[in-house]
């Protein structure tokens, strides 16, 4: 799930320290 966030650009890829960042918002939720 994770990868397919990466590919489509939602997170960035896997920071040295093992984090990543979320680079889009979540979908909202209506």
């Amino acid at each position: 799930m994770i990868e397919s966030m990466e590919a489509a650009g939602v997170v960035s890829e896997m920071g040295s320290n093992g984090s990543r960042e979320v680079i889009a918002p979540p979908p909202p939720r209506d």
